[in-house]
């Protein structure tokens, strides 16, 4: 996989964050945990170091993908958008990748891919 680090960000529930970051860790990848969307905003934009967004909050992820990718110094980064919710339409179009919950590590894979 071509991407160092993996910023993981859910407001609702720490636990899906945690587990996405075990799959992630599976995988070979460096995942970083954000609890909040504006600790992630932090994060991102004095390292500009994540190369993949991975949202895991459903509406509220939204709002972090709206953010970044109207930040021109952050327009760079990928991100991915999973929820129990069918989102993938408006991720799209927000220009974000959409993984649908219960995924499994393989599906993260590909969508990372």
């Amino acid at each position: 996989m071509s991407y160092k680090i993996v910023l993981i960000v859910d407001e609702d529930n720490q636990d899906v964050a945690r587990m996405i970051g075990r799959i992630m860790s599976q995988l070979g990848e460096y995942p970083v945990v954000a609890k909040t969307n504006l600790e992630a905003l932090g994060m991102l934009e004095p390292s500009g170091l994540a190369v993949n967004v991975l949202i895991a909050g459903g509406r509220k992820g939204l709002d972090l993908l709206i953010r970044v990718k109207m930040n021109p110094n952050l327009a760079h980064i990928r991100l991915v958008s999973t929820s129990g919710y069918d989102l993938s339409d408006t991720a799209e179009k927000i220009g974000a990748k959409f993984i649908g919950k219960p995924f499994s590590a393989n599906d993260l894979k590909e969508v990372l891919g």
